[in-house]
């Protein structure tokens, strides 16, 4: 029978007057050994399984092999794992001779003083955690990188903070291999139960980056703000693969929540602003760019594959005057707005609510709510229409 332990008191109750053995991952054990050698605990050897890689030495204690222990007395060991493989380890260790067998919760390690917490400079990661030993975690003096409880960190990943620059990768977050996140002179906060999938990055530069929770950015995906910018993701919200989200020179690009995105989109703001509302869905290939200029797509919008907004380029100049022709207006669509395959928004449209934009169509002028629209330059073929998603389990558009 084994004790769960939720406190301090009951760790040091159940280590009063026996030899302790520590079974578990290196971070967490680590930090059971300090509390324990720090409250007069008396900490014999860690033990591991053959199935794993491990040091043959932790904490200037002997690490043993439990296997070759089969025929030996425990007096007490302390389960020091995730939490998620207590359960597997405590069936593993009921084959051996042990009188007290304690499996620390992750109450616990919230119970922790901050002297026990890791901190290396000035980087602060929760004892609670699973971080591939080939990770590179630098942070210099004037900046911060917080890993909260929870987070797992694959092999080769690069986290990197600079210049007064703050990084936090909030609970439950999981950054796949070859992942990366830099800071210089910015802000990062990736939210709870988010995933940064394989060679992904997020990329910070005088500006801020917000990721929600439960949002996955997909693998070789690129999110980066610089040059006095600012991006949020929302929650609930999925990037695609190789899917670009970028903003320059004071932009602001702003992602509700809910939001689907495919592979190899593109949405870049330079110095102008991008919004897209609550629950919208983009197929691959899209491109969505302004420069100096707004875009804002409204909520529930589904957009088919090949999809182009361009609101703002590069200077037009009148060779008369010399002056610059005014080409970043902007452009909106309402709510629920269909976007066919192949369509193209030029400067100054405006979509109404609920309408549908036929395929291949090139829309240069505003169009009314609730109507059909199509052809090249488009134009209203039908009025007093609406329609709904049918959710077939694949593309929706």
């Amino acid at each position: 029978m084994h004790k769960i332990i939720n406190t301090r008191r009951q760790l040091k109750s159940i280590c009063s007057d026996k030899a302790v053995f520590i079974y578990g991952a290196k971070t967490i054990a680590e930090r059971i050994c300090e509390f324990l050698e720090n409250s007069d605990g008396r900490v014999k050897a860690f033990l591991v399984s053959n199935k794993y890689e491990n040091p043959t030495v932790l904490c200037n204690k002997p690490v043993l092999r439990i296997e070759e222990l089969i025929t030996e007395h425990f007096g007490t060991v302390i389960v020091a794992v995730g939490w998620q493989f207590s359960e597997e380890i405590v069936k593993e260790l009921s084959q051996y001779n042990i009188d007290s067998l304690g499996v620390i919760s992750p109450l616990f390690l919230d119970d922790l003083p901050m002297d026990i917490i890791k901190s290396n400079g000035c980087k602060k990661i929760s004892p609670h955690t699973a971080i591939a030993e080939d990770t590179h975690i630098f942070a210099d003096k004037t900046s911060e990188i917080l890993i909260e409880s929870g987070v797992v960190i694959h092999s080769k990943v690069r986290i990197f903070a600079s210049q007064g620059s703050r990084i936090t990768i909030s609970k439950n977050t999981l950054l796949h291999e070859s992942s990366f996140v830099w800071a210089e002179e910015a802000n990062i906060i990736v939210g709870r139960h988010s995933c940064l999938s394989k060679k992904s990055s997020l990329i910070g530069q005088k500006s801020f980056i917000i990721i929600g929770d439960s949002t996955t950015i997909g693998e070789e995906a690129k999110v980066s703000a610089k040059e006095e910018s600012s991006l949020y993701i929302g929650n609930n919200c999925s990037i695609g693969n190789r899917t670009i989200c970028d903003a320059a020179r004071h932009a602001t690009v702003k992602l509700g929540t809910k939001i689907r995105l495919q592979y190899n989109g593109r949405i870049a703001a330079d110095g102008g602003m991008i919004s897209i509302g609550d629950g919208t869905t983009m197929n691959s290939n899209f491109q969505i760019g302004c420069e100096r200029s707004k875009i804002e797509i409204g909520e529930d919008n589904m957009f088919s594959f090949y999809i182009k907004m361009d609101a703002g380029s590069h200077e037009i100049i009148d060779v008369n005057t010399n002056s610059i022709i005014d080409n970043s207006m902007p452009i909106v669509t309402g709510n629920h707005v269909w976007l066919g395959l192949g369509s193209t928004l030029l400067p100054g449209c405006s979509i109404g609510e609920g309408t549908i934009i036929g395929a291949l169509s090139l829309v240069n002028k505003s169009v009314p709510s609730n109507s059909i629209c199509a052809g090249i330059p488009s134009r209203v073929i039908r009025n007093n229409i609406k329609w709904r998603r049918i959710k077939t389990g694949k593309s929706e558009c």
